[in-house]
């Protein structure tokens, strides 16, 4: 979630900072440098990771992979001065799973907070604008339940929240949230 340290993260030529959970990443002299953790996990099971990326003074990347620096799962690209939301589901073929912070340009700075890598489908099915909390939600037309045992959940990363279905919808669900200003 939020970066109290860098414990558990590998620098390949880039050095980091943390202020108020917040990771500022700086590259060392040459281009793609980062920081890599590395993950054992359940080849054919669904894994979600979340979390903002902004680019500082450079690009800065966010890689999924099967090796360090491996965007052959995902991967997000952020231009500087650019922010993105991440909220992608990947799965696995082999038990290696890497998370790569990479930033392109020499001496250049990326942000990334409220990075989370969560086991199942946690893609966003219906978003909450900021400042709104949910009244109430109807599914295919019923109106439906908030709670775990129920029809729908409020989740959040801590940046952003949205509505997970106990029972994933089809291509065809329709989801209406009816929201209140806080």
């Amino acid at each position: 979630g939020t970066f109290e340290s860098l414990s558990g993260w590998t620098s390949y030529g880039a050095s980091g900072s943390v202020t108020s959970g917040v990771l500022t990443l700086t590259n060392g002299s040459t281009g793609h440098q980062g920081l890599v953790q590395d993950f054992k996990v359940r080849t054919g099971r669904s894994y979600t990771i979340s979390g903002k990326v902004t680019g500082g003074t450079s690009t800065a990347k966010l890689l999924i992979g099967s090796s360090q620096g491996n965007g052959s799962l995902h991967n997000t690209t952020v231009l500087a001065g650019a922010t993105s939301t991440i909220n992608a589901t990947v799965v696995p073929t082999s038990a290696n799973f890497f998370v790569s912070l990479q930033i392109s340009d020499a001496n250049g700075t990326g942000l990334y907070e409220s990075l989370r890598v969560t086991e199942g489908n946690h893609q966003v099915i219906k978003s909450i604008p900021y400042g709104y909390d949910v009244k109430d939600v109807y599914i295919d037309g019923e109106l439906a339940r908030e709670g775990e045992a129920y029809d729908y959940e409020v989740k959040s990363d801590g940046i952003n929240q949205w509505l997970k279905p106990t029972v994933e919808p089809t291509a065809t669900t329709e989801t209406v949230v009816i929201g209140v200003h806080k």
